[in-house]
């Protein structure tokens, strides 16, 4: 799936923080993608919390859907409907 520049994306682990693809760029046989980061950083509070800020090499995972549309949990197995594509 490719997003488009200015696409808002979030990230599960920072809710409070706000993201859009600001660049994507050919990188050999992957994509550079440039990420603009808008608040969320806790600036209002005297410290930061621990792991507000990113470090250099961390792996940050962004999505499209919003985090709070997402399930906490999967369902069991058991209480997940067969489809007619499954085998029993």
């Amino acid at each position: 799936m490719r997003l488009a520049v200015g696409t808002e994306i979030k990230c599960p682990g920072r809710p409070g923080q706000k993201a859009e693809i600001a660049d994507v760029a050919p990188d050999g046989n992957t994509y550079a993608v440039v990420v603009q980061l808008n608040g969320g950083f806790d600036r209002k509070r005297p410290r930061l919390r621990p792991a507000t800020l990113a470090e250099v090499g961390d792996t940050i995972t962004y999505t499209f859907v919003d985090p709070k549309s997402m399930p906490s949990a999967l369902p069991r197995e058991e209480d997940t409907p067969r489809t007619l594509a499954q085998a029993p």
